[in-house]
């Protein structure tokens, strides 16, 4: 859903809470940290459109919605064996969620190939854990519990 069209989704999934005590669980992945950093790296001025910040200032503008986020560290973590799979999952991540596949055609082979370099680096920078022998992927995910 495009933050745009936030505020509008969120109307229609109150309006389900009719019954006494309902509740509505809204989970998003929310990049912070380095992996949030690599996303807008990537796609320099383009809206990385999945985080909590914006979905909890839509829900502070429905003045009669309640809320409370849970915020939840989530790790990947495999051993270095593993890269190539690895890698394929750091890329479908990050290109997936900043591209859609028309978009990732037009940029170009060179365009791509900087991306891809960029990931690169980032899973050998961030990602690598030399002593242990293995890869890391972390990040944040919010729960967002909103109340009738």
């Amino acid at each position: 859903v495009n933050t745009s069209d936030w505020t509008e989704c969120l109307q229609k999934l109150h309006a389900g809470l009719r019954k006494p005590n309902g509740r509505l669980v809204v989970a998003l992945i929310a990049p912070r940290g380095p992996w949030y950093e690599l996303m807008c790296s990537l796609r320099p001025g383009h809206e990385v459109e999945m985080h909590t910040g914006t979905l909890c200032q839509k829900l502070d503008e429905m003045e009669t919605v309640k809320y409370r986020a849970y915020p939840q560290k989530v790790s990947l973590t495999v051993p270095a064996s593993l890269l190539p799979k690895f890698r394929n999952l750091v890329r479908l991540f990050s290109i997936a969620d900043t591209w859609t596949p028309d978009e990732w055609e037009e940029i170009g082979d060179d365009g791509r190939a900087e991306v891809e370099a960029k990931v690169e680096r980032f899973i050998q920078d961030k990602c690598l854990d030399e002593e242990r022998e293995e890869y890391r992927l972390e990040f944040d995910e919010d729960y967002v519990v909103v109340s009738a």
